[in-house]
């Protein structure tokens, strides 16, 4: 039984197949962390490209007072690091990506913190929140600029452990009463 709807034979089945495929991937993730870190890198290559010409299109489409040149700034460094991502190469991506997205990190701290001057800028919740966020954000992009490959592994290390604590979890469900 799920919140309250009792599970059919099918539904136990699927969720023991979702856990053992999840349980395999989880484990394939920890076994070959570098291949996954480079598979990974290029699929968010192209998710940040997409996402930063997404940005543009969407300032373009704002109202002229709701526009700032900050975001279209912003949406351009994207899009040219996404350009940067994709064009970097197979081999050098795992090392590239981290450094690239620590870079990108260190850049928008830097954004979020002269937006937040602007008290108009901001919701008045971010406002008093801006400023540790920016830090936090400058010293996590700090971190992968300097230790990128450690940083991809450790990545790839959360989301082998997510699937693992995933197909354990349906497994469970499965069997629940």
């Amino acid at each position: 039984m799920i919140g309250g709807i009792i599970m059919s034979g099918s539904s136990k089945f699927f969720f023991i197949l979702s856990g053992i495929v999840s349980i395999i991937l989880g484990i394939f993730l920890l076994l070959n962390p570098v291949i996954n870190l480079i598979a990974f890198a290029w699929l968010f290559s192209i998710i940040f490209f997409v996402s930063a010409v997404s940005s543009i299109i969407n300032y373009f489409t704002l109202s002229s007072e709701l526009r700032s040149g900050w975001y279209l700034i912003s949406g351009i460094i994207n899009a040219l690091f996404g350009i940067y991502l994709i064009s970097g190469g197979f081999a050098f991506l795992p090392l590239v990506l981290p450094t690239t997205i620590g870079i990108w990190m260190v850049i928008d701290a830097i954004f979020i913190f002269i937006k937040s001057r602007k008290s108009d800028s901001m919701v008045s919740l971010m406002e008093r929140n801006a400023k540790w966020l920016a830090l936090i954000l400058l010293l996590l992009g700090l971190l992968l600029i300097f230790q990128p490959i450690a940083s991809g592994e450790v990545f790839i290390y959360f989301i082998a452990f997510g699937f693992l604590f995933d197909g354990i979890y349906s497994i469970g469900e499965a069997f629940k009463k």
